[in-house]
């Protein structure tokens, strides 16, 4: 009895090791673009810079933005716009450290705003959703906007 429970836990165990781990190098080989998994580290940014043009210009397009935490866990940025809305998506069912706030959320949001920020020490460009219908997490909740990523300057 005892032999058997600890085969079944080491087994567990084990298959709780390979899991399927989803990486920086499978997102940016998937397509998406990719932010936060390290320092300079992102991936297909224009795909974000195209997805903004196609907005402001009033062409359907859609995108995906993944980013990862600290522990390596992709939290998924879904965008996906008539030309005239911004249908956003948050799934982060995967952050083993998301808490009760963890799952996918849906809200409507009418703007993209690219502006000149600074984040630390460094100058860039930060991608925001702005005028959204639902409240699923404001990024800052004073100004009700979303973050989606920033850009740091080229040196």
């Amino acid at each position: 009895m005892i032999k058997t429970a600890v085969g079944l836990l080491a087994a567990l165990l084990f298959l709780s090791g390979c899991g399927s781990t989803y990486t920086y190098k499978d997102a940016e080989k998937d397509g998406y673009v990719v932010a936060g998994a390290g320092p300079g580290q992102q991936a297909n940014i224009e795909k974000l810079e195209q997805f903004y043009a196609d907005f402001q210009n009033k062409v359907p397009s859609k995108v995906r933005i993944v980013h990862f935490t600290d522990e390596g866990d992709p939290v998924y940025l879904d965008l996906n716009s008539n030309g005239q809305d911004i249908q956003f998506t948050r799934d982060n069912s995967k952050d083993q450290f998301g808490g009760q706030d963890r799952g996918k959320k849906s809200t409507v949001c009418k703007q993209i705003i690219k502006r000149d920020e600074m984040s630390g020490d460094a100058s860039g460009v930060e991608y925001d959703l702005k005028d959204c219908t639902d409240d699923i997490g404001y990024s800052d909740a004073e100004s009700k906007e979303y973050f989606l990523l920033f850009l740091e300057d080229k040196k």
